[in-house]
């Protein structure tokens, strides 16, 4: 089965100056490269992602190419909270709610009529070995402390709350964790909500 969301292009998904690239993801697999969500056509690096690495370290990528790294691995087997934030020319990627690299990337991102994939990175090959929840884009850049805010909300009730949806939402069977029909469907709902 498709392990993978496809979203069609809509306007809204061109990232034409600040914005917030945000998730909540659960791998289930260490050295393997899995995308989190990808804008743009696959093969190539899309115009932006973000992902985690068969170094197990998450990442940023604008304008196919790698942009901000996290600098420690990050094992399977924990919810983690990822957020690429730019905001002007600063560009900044946090775990947890912690800044963990940053950068000057002043660079406008092309807009680009491919679709957006929840879950793939750059092509087949590298799909996220686990589970995603809340993943958001903004057209804006949220700053360190709404990002630290809202992962400290969101470990609140992390482990009640998002063990009952990825139990909801996801399936195990010989190939790992899958989406469910409903799993799918909640991520097309949120993604929708903030379009």
């Amino acid at each position: 089965g498709v392990r993978y969301l496809t979203v069609p292009d809509h306007a809204s998904l061109d990232l034409s100056g600040d914005f917030t690239l945000e998730a909540l993801v659960y791998p289930t697999a260490d050295g393997v490269t899995g995308g989190i969500l990808h804008k743009g056509a696959t093969g190539v690096g899309g115009r932006y992602a973000l992902g985690r690495g068969a170094d197990n370290k998450f990442a940023c990528v604008l304008n196919g190419a790698v942009a901000l790294t996290s600098p420690g691995a990050c094992p399977k087997d924990q919810w983690y909270y990822v957020a690429a934030a730019r905001t002007g020319s600063s560009l900044k990627l946090y775990v947890n709610g912690v800044e963990v690299a940053a950068a000057t990337y002043g660079t406008a991102i092309a807009p680009d009529a491919n679709p957006l994939y929840l879950g793939l990175w750059n092509n087949t090959a590298a799909i996220f070995p686990g589970a995603l929840d809340f993943v958001r884009i903004h057209a804006r850049g949220l700053d360190g402390m709404e990002i630290a805010g809202r992962w400290a909300v969101d470990t609140v009730n992390l482990d009640d709350d998002m063990m009952e949806l990825f139990a909801a939402t996801t399936k195990y069977n010989d190939f790992g964790l899958l989406p469910t029909a409903e799993g799918l469907s909640r991520m097309a709902q949120a993604l929708s909500d903030i379009i």
